[in-house]
């Protein structure tokens, strides 16, 4: 069975397949104990519209329950246990229960002592996306849209994303550090399912469609960050790509400008991969980086509070009318903070728009947005 994983309409792979930059290992029976320790608040199931799905709880109780066990007793446990209840899901990630067995029950035995288990135990994931997605539905004038987020030790074929079903998913293993990732990603994610995807429009499916909305997500992201994160670090680039991105835009758009409408599955993906280039020296994912630059160039010419209008207005109608790339070209990096910003205030924090800094609350991550 095909994966809809090459379908996703909101992925985000910025690490891949990476791994743990973190020196110690971890000991299964401990995490499982700092679980049991920290009880029901651990597993959150979110709130009535952001519903959460602890998946890797069952992968960690199970790990331990068929400790001794043999490796085809234990991957016959997983496919019973973890995969056949969550089916649709996934099979909508991985692309059926052979591809399930190779990717996450035979690897999950080699996994059992990565670092990068503990991301679920370290931080409050449930809290963190719940928070997320209130404050960015404030921040966009817009009521929440509804998804269910899946927590899982998965493959790590990306870090977060979104199936073309509409679940949402947080895989552990494809991050490479776990508290940084996941406070600049999630608002990537949530922008994603405000907006909900453009079914009818004309441009759905298409690369100028994928462009734009990473773009959006991106510029959302900054937004949602008030100025603690850059748009290169939005992007998962370093300096020097971001630079070399701006410094080559016009030969980028040359490029891509031809094959806007195309729904080729492979072209798409050769402009939002991490690890596509479209040049052998252009860093990957450079269909975000320019959608984000049209979303730029838009509100640059429409005002602070234009960048809205993605919610609504026709796809082409956004190119045609952001001037992009005469109007959004720049001979340098761009603001950290976009314009256009409300103030956004988590619960329980308070907002100094005169200094504007992340929240100090764990969960609430942003606690006001420059105007």
């Amino acid at each position: 069975m095909p994966s809809r994983f090459s379908l996703f309409v909101t992925v985000i792979v910025l690490s891949g397949c990476a791994e743990p930059t973190l020196e110690s290992t971890v000991n299964i029976q401990m995490l499982n104990a700092r679980v049991q320790a920290l009880g029901d608040s651990l597993i959150s199931p979110g709130d009535t519209c952001t519903r959460i799905h602890h998946l890797w709880r069952d992968q960690l109780r199970l790990s331990l329950s068929q400790a001794g066990r043999s490796s085809r007793q234990r991957r016959a446990a997983f496919i019973d246990s973890v995969y056949r209840p969550h089916r649709d899901f996934w099979d909508g990630y991985v692309g059926g229960e052979d591809e399930f067995t190779r990717r996450v029950a035979r690897r999950w035995v080699d996994l059992e002592h990565d670092p990068r288990a503990s991301i679920p135990v370290d931080v409050d994931v449930a809290g963190l996306i719940v928070e997320t997605n209130r404050v960015a539905a404030a921040l966009a004038g817009r009521s929440p849209r509804c998804a269910d987020w899946y927590l899982i030790y998965g493959p790590g074929m990306a870090n977060m994303g979104g199936l073309s079903s509409g679940e949402m998913l947080v895989d552990f293993f494809g991050f490479s550090d776990s508290e940084q990732d996941l406070r600049i990603y999630v608002p990537h994610e949530a922008a994603h399912v405000l907006y909900g995807g453009r079914r009818a429009d004309p441009q759905d499916g298409t690369l100028l469609s994928s462009m734009l909305s990473e773009g959006f997500a991106t510029y959302f992201s900054v937004l949602f960050h008030a100025g603690t994160v850059s748009p290169a670090g939005a992007l998962g680039y370093s300096a020097q790509e971001w630079d070399w991105a701006v410094e080559n835009e016009r030969a980028l758009w040359d490029i891509v400008k031809a094959d806007l409408d195309s729904r080729d599955e492979d072209l798409i993906r050769r402009f939002r991969a991490a690890g596509e280039r479209v040049r052998p020296d252009a860093p990957g994912k450079i269909g975000y980086f320019i959608g984000y630059r049209i979303l730029e160039s838009y509100v640059r010419r429409h005002g602070t509070e234009s960048w809205a209008d993605f919610f609504e207005l026709p796809l082409r109608d956004i190119l045609s009318r952001s001037g992009y790339p005469d109007a959004g070209s720049a001979t340098g990096p761009m603001p950290g903070t976009p314009a256009g910003a409300r103030v956004a205030q988590p619960a329980g924090t308070s907002c100094d728009i005169d200094d504007v800094r992340p929240c100090r609350d764990p969960v609430a991550i942003v606690c006001c947005a420059l105007e």
